[in-house]
């Protein structure tokens, strides 16, 4: 059976590279070299497009102030529409431990699903750019913004929204994740909640690995797989996962890291996300890989519950 997955596995390789988020490039040309972008909606109000930014300073409380204008003038010239809707604008802000709270008028609730969801994208990934930014909350009103099952949607990065392109509001769908990354001394699995939009037609397992993958963001979370790791593929089949990473997962190996930590982190974050039983890694197609030194993946891992670390009780 592990052979046959094998040569299925190697035949289904397609080199899905990890690179995170989805994003429309514009359609105009952009300076090389620019850092900065400003998002609003296509024509068609289906996909999020860019344009160049350049603030006249670089200062937190200038671009935060500056974007906020732009947003809520809505005159400033595009290729397509302005992100807000007419009636939608952003009352105020403040900054709580790099996260930036911006509330919004009343009239944010009453946008489409599908249009809030290219809004929330655009103003997230606008703001993250923003020097000493490193998350977004949004709240409507005296209230924290929701989602459709009525729990708080919390805080947002540009890696909450793996596509950004909808066509309607079928076209994606949103879940919570459980990764698992490492402690600082790299010995035990410490879990990590993300919720993340992406596209219906991505396959559960690979959101999860490629979550897994863009690393933590938690603080005292470290990453597990070395970067610029590839994932050739992953496949269930019955009840088991078949995970295949390119020679990068073996070759540079995290330092402090023990060898069993990065394993396990995969395994236990794609039975979380799937419900598979149990996982076999690959390496470049091949199942009969040791990795490190003792660590013989041809073999099938089940979850591990003895390396993941207690949480923290906040008091």
């Amino acid at each position: 059976m592990k052979k046959l997955a094998g040569i299925l596995l190697s035949l289904f390789c397609f080199c899905f590279i990890l690179t995170g988020c989805t994003v429309e490039e514009e359609t105009a040309s952009v300076e090389e070299g620019n850092k900065y972008y400003f998002y609003y909606v296509d024509n068609d109000q289906t996909k999020l497009e860019r344009m160049s930014y350049s603030p006249e300073k670089e200062t937190q409380d200038y671009m935060i102030s500056d974007l906020m204008g732009l947003f809520n003038e809505k005159e400033i010239s595009l290729t397509g529409k302005h992100l807000l809707p007419e009636e939608v604008r952003m009352d105020s802000y403040e900054i709580v431990d790099h996260v930036l709270k911006i509330t919004f008028n009343n009239a944010y609730g009453k946008m489409s699903l599908a249009r809030e969801i290219l809004v929330r994208a655009g103003i997230v990934k606008t703001f993250v750019q923003v020097p000493g930014i490193t998350g977004v909350k949004f709240h409507v009103g005296k209230n924290e913004l929701t989602d459709t099952k009525g729990e708080p949607v919390g805080e947002m990065n540009a890696a909450t929204f793996v596509e950004t392109s909808v066509d309607d509001k079928d076209s994606y769908r949103y879940d919570t994740f459980t990764l698992y990354f490492t402690d600082k001394d790299g010995k035990n699995l410490v879990e990590e909640t993300r919720k993340v939009y992406y596209k219906r037609s991505i396959p559960k397992a690979r959101v999860a690995l490629e979550q897994l993958a863009k690393g933590p963001m938690e603080k005292d979370h470290y990453p597990t797989i070395p970067e610029n790791t590839q994932l050739l593929d992953v496949m269930l089949e019955d009840n088991i996962g078949y995970v295949d990473f390119d020679h990068m997962f073996v070759d540079y190996a995290l330092t402090g890291v023990e060898e069993n930590i990065p394993v396990y982190s995969v395994v236990n974050t794609l039975i979380s996300a799937t419900g598979v039983e149990k996982v076999e890694i690959f390496v470049d197609g091949k199942c009969d890989v040791t990795f490190r030194e003792n660590m013989n993946l041809y073999n099938f891992f089940k979850w591990n519950e003895g390396i993941i670390a207690e949480k923290e009780t906040k008091e």
